[in-house]
């Protein structure tokens, strides 16, 4: 009969959300002797249930939690919001609206300067299907100066731009390139790739190598990320664009990166689409002469070679 008080609730509903789905019915008693012990007011207690809700399979519940605590009249914090977002976002496109009128609480409670809000707001509109929306956060954030965005920022809308895909998310795409350079994220590497990727499913492949080749002549150290997107670009634009896969296989092999799998996987796909089918066969070969074991994917792609 020793009674629990806050923080033993918390560490306690930390433990269920860490065991997941198996564990609900025991958050449903816990959260059941929050009520009794008229603790459902205090703000690190309903983010704990909303979270524990969440990652145990019931977001729609998660949502119920924060429904009633803005009912109630309890202010909530960085912590809430972001956490009713990521279980909005588990819910997906029937939640959009629910996400617009967190977004209104967000407003109201003025928690717009907070980047980490921001970027889970731009996230989850992309998670319920609205590019639009997520761009809309962006461009009122960067016009009324209230916080300038990051990396994490410029990852999630870009992805939520590839992931439309449409030519009006290209010209979105295209003014988030601007908001990019203007605030010298333009060598970052990430949020490049995300680019090269961006115009490249948006039916703008030329400008992905544009990308590519700005970052070579700034001497930018590439990876095998940046890479690997840029010869799907190549691999798409088929044989017009064989020369410049032929320069980034040289660039490959100056970087003692050619006994990478997944590079030569993707220099094997680049070569048959471009034309060269026997180069792809003559990579195989060198492969396996180099010991270099092949996995799932250079078996798929070199099947249609042959």
């Amino acid at each position: 009969n020793i009674t629990p008080n806050e923080i033993t609730f918390t560490h306690t509903l930390t433990a269920i959300s860490n065991l997941g789905p198996t564990s609900l019915e025991k958050g449903k008693q816990v959260h059941h002797q929050i009520i009794q012990q008229q603790l459902d007011s205090d703000v690190r207690l309903v983010t704990s249930l909303i979270h524990m809700y969440d990652k145990c399979g019931e977001p729609n519940k998660s949502i119920e939690v924060f429904d009633q605590m803005i009912a109630n009249n309890i202010t909530p914090d960085e912590f809430v919001f972001t956490t009713t977002l990521t279980a909005i976002s588990n819910v997906g496109p029937k939640a959009l609206e629910k996400a617009k009128q967190v977004h209104s609480q967000i407003t109201f409670h003025k928690f717009f300067s907070n980047i980490g809000i921001l970027n889970s707001l731009i996230l989850t509109y992309t998670k319920c299907g609205s590019s639009e929306l997520s761009f809309r956060v962006l461009t009122q954030t960067i016009a009324q100066r209230k916080v300038n965005p990051n990396e994490e920022t410029y990852l999630y809308l870009i992805n939520a731009i590839s992931n439309d895909g449409s030519f009006k998310a290209l010209d979105r795409g295209r003014q988030v390139h601007r908001h990019i350079i203007e605030n010298k994220f333009d060598m970052n590497l990430k949020v490049m790739n995300a680019l090269i990727q961006m115009y490249n499913v948006c039916g703008e492949p030329t400008r992905s190598l544009d990308i590519f080749n700005k970052l070579q002549k700034a001497n930018v150290t590439l990876d095998q990320v940046v890479i690997c997107t840029v010869l799907r670009v190549i691999t798409n634009l088929g044989p017009t664009a064989l020369e410049k896969g032929k320069q980034i296989h040289q660039h490959i092999t100056q970087q003692k990166l050619d006994s990478n799998v997944t590079l030569i996987n993707s220099l094997i796909q680049m070569y048959h689409k471009c034309g060269e089918p026997n180069t792809s066969l003559k990579l195989y070969d060198q492969m396996i002469a180099n010991k270099i074991t092949p996995d799932e994917i250079t078996f798929l792609n070199l099947l249609p070679v042959v």
